[in-house]
């Protein structure tokens, strides 16, 4: 994984990210807007974190994946890491809870006021706190992933 910096436009800075892809290995090309950036070292220090991130897996590049579809793949794979009732438990927060109201939303754009607001609303709705505070469990588990 490769990248360097380029303007395009005046102040408007984009990462130009270089990899090889596993199946063919044919060279990918990625630009990735940097909108934060007032400068050229500003660019170049995000540019370089954007790398690093690739690089030890832990990016989540900002692509369409919704918070449903993410949910659904990450069941799929704790689902042999952990009990059969902690999964069944997991999956019933997941599915009717978690999705409905934060589904649709795009995983890249996903605040943490958004789930807070899942909360109040569970809250209201007559869940006691122990059951908001549950459905906050698999949460912190597929955040880290």
């Amino acid at each position: 994984m490769r990248g360097h910096v380029r303007e395009r436009g005046k102040g408007n800075w984009y990462a130009v990210l270089s990899a090889r892809d596993p199946q063919s290995g044919k060279r990918k090309v990625q630009w990735r807007s940097l909108p934060g950036c007032n400068g050229k070292r500003e660019a170049q220090a995000e540019c370089a974190r954007i790398v690093t991130e690739m690089q030890s897996g832990g990016y989540v590049a900002p692509d369409k994946t919704t918070v449903a579809q993410f949910l659904e793949r990450w069941l799929a794979h704790i689902k042999t890491q952990v009990g059969a009732s902690s999964f069944r438990r997991y999956r019933q927060h997941v599915r009717n809870t978690i999705i409905p109201a934060l589904g649709t939303l795009r995983l890249a754009k996903l605040r943490p006021e958004q789930i807070s607001e899942m909360y109040s609303r569970a809250l209201e709705v007559g869940a006691m706190e122990t059951a908001a505070a549950s459905r906050h469990a698999p949460l912190p588990k597929f955040m880290s992933c």
